[in-house]
């Protein structure tokens, strides 16, 4: 996963800083909590992002995994994590890759208390990189800017050039030239341990006279213990983080405490013994019904219910905070760009805002949400890149000469579809709107076809589709080159590499390349965001410390914090 880092990371990781924790909050774990999710539950995404994500299958991700090198911090910067690590250094090669190296402390334990070592964060690297786990449908790229990916990932190789394990408590990952310098350096050496016990008990890591490391992996036992219906990419059991995944079921997921967890970058474990998570539909509540916390209700009708359950049960309290959630229509790669320009000219911002979010939302300009703090300190440079809404001249101008046109002649014009989850009542209402602006205005002819979340999903992964509807929340450190959409145009593409690849040090040069992609984007309009969002989330009696909820400190971190009155 890549992400945004504020500027201060990039200062503290070229300098080798790292989160150094004095010593874990040690409470009595007890007490079972309900928690309701606003957002879809799909668990189908609970091992990796290697077939998707979606936003409450990432927030489990943030519970259940844990002792990674790297972490982030309440203020969104990037640091190693000194919970993890007793020291890392770097080394720069002679052809201008660079090596870090990574010394762990002692200690650290997965949930069933079995020693997690060196080779954990090795093996953890080859399973996502390796031909075996692309066999299974999975995205296994997240590790492309090794040294010797290439061939590793491809099966010309057994061994990563780039990843070596050098003892019981040190391995080194190796970032190859090519993608460097990288605004997000630290980010491209971020790993979690996992237990190859469990995930391939058949296979043997192995390391040559320098390190190098080598493993051969089946892709028939992978099936069985990923794919399997209680296996790893659905239940994983065995993990490292603060919670673990203890119960799976149609009703939605139960997670117990990790008793060994080492408290994270911010030393800090769990109070609370068990977390149900269910989904509840945000829009229809009547009231707690028994939850302790209901988390991420956005919305005009969610936040509406909202308001109307803390007037009648006076001991539950609400957070406002503004989130990264966004609503956009995602344009596929066939679609010209002056098409896309005239659908912004057909519809009206505000309209979109006040028909998704009611009073609770908020113009969005690009891909770049209000949560976001260059958001905040551009954002009158941002409205002044904005693409141009509703102009049905500039609308009629644009689409001239293309063959979406709605011509005079009598000819028919190729539709547009659009694509939206039928479940998703802000899709419907997008796809409404979006039909019958067209419509009215005589000049596109646009189809909506609803689908499944899944089906939907799909279609976005591959790029298969003209207009989509995205609704969902960016996490709030995430890259701007690195969203839902497809950047498509030679320019935006080379604004994006520019971004991406800015020296760390220096951050003030980074905000000047931001905003020339902003610019960029809004020029060739890869996806047009219709709304952004502010969010609550609703707290029971029961649920004490649980408080200054934001885009950065959202329940996944608060819940670490909170615990259960008697």
């Amino acid at each position: 996963m890549k992400r945004f880092v504020a500027a201060a990371a990039a200062l503290l990781f070229l300098a080798g800083c790292s989160a150094q924790p004095e010593a874990p909050v040690t409470r009595t774990i007890s007490g079972h909590a309900v928690i309701g999710l606003a957002q879809p539950l799909s668990g189908d995404y609970l091992f990796t992002e290697a077939w998707g994500i979606c936003e409450a299958d990432r927030d489990i991700q943030r519970l259940i995994y844990g002792a990674g090198t790297v972490a982030v911090t309440g203020e969104g910067t990037f640091v190693t994590d000194g919970a993890t690590l007793k020291s890392f250094s770097t080394r720069e090669e002679w052809d201008g890759a660079r090596t870090y190296t990574f010394t762990l402390n002692e200690g650290l334990c997965y949930s069933d208390g079995s020693p997690i070592g060196a080779a954990d964060y090795v093996f953890s690297v080859l399973l996502q990189s390796s031909p075996a786990f692309a066999a299974l449908g999975a995205d296994n790229s997240r590790y492309s800017h090794l040294n010797g990916w290439e061939a590793f990932s491809s099966g010309e190789s057994e061994a990563f050039a780039g990843v070596r394990l050098l003892g019981d408590d040190q391995f080194s990952l190796t970032i190859s030239a090519d993608v460097l310098p990288y605004y997000q350096e630290l980010s491209l050496v971020e790993v979690f341990p996992l237990p190859m016990a469990i995930l391939a008990p058949d296979a043997a890591l192995t390391a040559d006279g320098n390190g190098t490391a080598k493993i051969t992996l089946s892709e028939m036992t992978l099936r069985q213990t990923v794919l399997a219906p209680d296996g790893y990419r659905y239940h994983p059991s065995v993990t490292a983080g603060a919670y673990t995944v203890s119960e799976v079921s149609a009703r939605g997921l139960v997670l117990a405490a990790n008793p060994y967890y080492n408290g994270g970058v911010n030393m800090v474990s769990p109070a609370i013994g068990t977390l149900e998570l269910r989904a509840v539909d945000a829009a229809h509540m009547a009231d707690m019904d028994g939850f302790d916390l209901i988390c991420g209700v956005s919305g005009a009708e969610g936040m509406a219910a909202a308001m109307k359950l803390v007037e009648k049960e006076a001991e539950t309290r609400c957070f406002f905070y503004e989130s990264t959630e966004l609503s956009a229509i995602l344009f596929g790669e066939e679609v010209p760009t002056p098409v896309r320009q005239a659908v912004a000219a057909l519809l009206d911002q505000d309209e979109c805002t006040n028909l998704l979010a009611g009073r609770w939302g908020s113009p969005v300009v690009g891909m770049a949400p209000q949560a976001s703090s260059l958001t905040g300190q551009y954002y009158g440079d941002l409205r002044r890149f904005s693409a141009q809404w509703y102009d049905l001249a500039l609308a009629e101008k644009l689409l001239k000469g293309t063959a979406y046109h709605a011509p005079d002649d009598g000819r028919e014009p190729v539709p547009l579809i659009f694509y939206y989850d039928r479940a998703d009542s802000r899709g419907k209402a997008m796809a409404s709107l979006l039909q019958e602006t067209a419509g009215e205005s005589g000049l596109l002819v646009i189809k909506p076809e609803g689908l499944t979340a899944a089906e939907l999903a799909q279609r976005q992964q591959s790029g298969d589709y003209q207009l989509l509807f995205f609704n969902g929340s960016l996490p709030a450190d995430a890259a701007p080159w690195d969203g839902p959409e497809i950047l498509t145009g030679d320019i935006l593409k080379e604004t994006a590499f520019d971004l991406a690849h800015t020296p760390a040090a220096f951050p003030d040069r980074y905000e000047e390349k931001w905003l020339a992609f902003q610019e960029a984007y809004q020029r060739e309009l890869p996806a047009l965001a219709v709304c952004g969002y502010e969010r609550c989330d609703l707290v029971g009696g029961r649920l004490v410390n649980y408080q200054d909820v934001s885009a950065w400190q959202d329940w996944t971190s608060l819940v670490l914090k909170a615990s259960l009155s008697e």
